[in-house]
């Protein structure tokens, strides 16, 4: 182990921790809602990949759409192989951006809703932060294993 790799592991450190700060202190720039997107039809295809979100297909639309599978862990729409068939034949009133739906009522009723524009994406501001400071105690252990001690003559 090389004597000086402890000025690896600080200015690892110090970018993280400057990274961090920055991901924890400066926001995001303000969106535009006029991107946002309405329409209505009845769906007329609606599926589960095996991986990835659940699929939509809107009568008069040519767009595939899909649902954010992530926004709530206990209500999971393709948890069970056959619940995105209640989609199926119902008529619906959607927000979408792009391709993405963030909003689906079915019927006037709330089936589902992003409550962020950002899809309660987490910043990780405070967890990049925190990786650099533990980068840093590293550093510092590293530092102090490797200063030269006096012998005993």
């Amino acid at each position: 182990m090389s004597k000086y790799s402890h000025w690896f592991y600080f200015l690892a450190a110090f970018l993280f921790l400057g990274k961090g700060l920055h991901g924890m202190l400066v926001k995001p720039e303000p969106f535009d809602e006029s991107t946002l997107s309405s329409g209505k039809g009845i769906v007329i295809e609606a599926y589960c990949p095996q991986k990835g979100s659940p699929r939509i297909k809107v009568e008069g639309y040519e767009e595939t759409f899909y649902l954010e599978n992530n926004i709530d862990p206990y209500n999971y729409i393709c948890a069970d192989k056959n619940d995105y068939k209640k989609l199926l034949n119902k008529n619906i009133d959607f927000t979408y951006l792009k391709s993405s739906v963030l909003a689906l009522k079915i019927n006037g009723k709330s089936f589902y809703e992003v409550s962020d524009i950002y899809n309660q994406k987490v910043h990780f501001g405070s967890k990049i932060f925190f990786i650099g400071l533990v980068l840093f105690t590293i550093a510092i252990v590293k530092f102090t294993h490797n200063q030269v001690k006096p012998t005993d003559s």
